[in-house]
């Protein structure tokens, strides 16, 4: 133990404190991680309980990998089973969105059957030349037909997109 003499200034206090733990904590510096393997090394050669550190660290990445792949095979199920309900969807003929089926009869052709699709898009807030804000509102629509031609047994399908532009009056404040 080091008795220090009586001092008034409290900065070489600090500066002696300082000195006496550098000089004591310096020759451990570097040893701990050697001390920590050298450990595991004995508890890995005498009892059959415990692990050495370089099989923990296989079995910590064998963990990390089995984790791991569930998740990747989580996450490939669900994209499998999004894709095969999208697919009977589309080979059943349904639709996803809200969506008006109009039967249309024609002379020449069989039976026929034209789905409309639309969806209202925010497309963001704009000024015009004349300084006037307005909201741009896109309307998406997608126009799908299928009919039957009886004369070639075939069934035709034509999908088209259509994209309509409008300007909503912003009035500011």
């Amino acid at each position: 133990m080091t008795v220090f003499p009586p001092m008034n200034e409290p900065d070489k206090a600090d500066v002696l404190i300082s000195a006496h733990l550098q000089k004591k904590l310096d020759t451990q510096r570097g040893r701990a991680g050697a001390a920590f393997r050298e450990k595991m090394r004995r508890e890995g050669e005498g009892e059959a309980g415990t692990h050495s550190l370089e099989r923990a660290r296989r079995q910590s990445v064998r963990m990390l990998r089995v984790w791991a792949g569930t998740a990747s095979a989580l996450a490939a199920c669900l994209a499998m089973v999004v894709t095969i309900q999208f697919l009977r969807q589309q080979s059943a003929g349904g639709v996803t969105a809200p969506a008006r089926s109009i039967p249309v009869q024609q002379a020449s052709v069989g039976v026929m059957d034209q789905v409309e699709l639309s969806r209202e898009v925010d497309g963001g807030t704009r000024i015009l030349e004349d300084q006037t804000p307005v909201r741009v509102v896109r309307e998406e629509q997608l126009r799908q037909t299928q009919w039957f031609d009886p004369s070639e047994k075939a069934t035709y399908q034509m999908t088209e997109p259509i994209e309509k532009v409008g300007y909503v009056r912003i009035q500011p404040y």
